[in-house]
């Protein structure tokens, strides 16, 4: 008999797991509100894999339905900052 109710505490849940439930909701809801024909309004459903948003054109904002681990954020982080170093140098070089 399968016991309800017992959370497991010792569990690490990797952002990939996370990211791709998200995706597998928004992909779900994207196709019965097509089958369906429901409108979402403004809303649009972009079901990506793992890398799912909701946007909203008009507002011109973003949903993101995905995280990050810190290993990826921090090279995010180190890429963008080489990226604006990189142009900065390129900038000054041709004056």
């Amino acid at each position: 008999m399968a016991e309800t109710g017992r959370q497991v505490k010792d569990t690490n849940l990797q952002w990939e797991e996370v990211n791709a439930a998200w995706g597998e909701a928004t992909l779900a809801l994207y196709t019965v509100s097509k089958r369906v024909g429901v409108s979402m309004g403004e809303y649009r459903i972009s079901p990506q894999g793992v890398s799912s948003v909701i946007e909203h054109p008009s507002l011109g904002v973003t949903y993101e339905l995905y995280g990050v681990s810190a290993k990826k954020a921090l090279q995010a982080v180190l890429l963008a900052r080489l990226t604006r170093w990189w142009r900065w140098r390129w900038r000054w070089r041709w004056r």
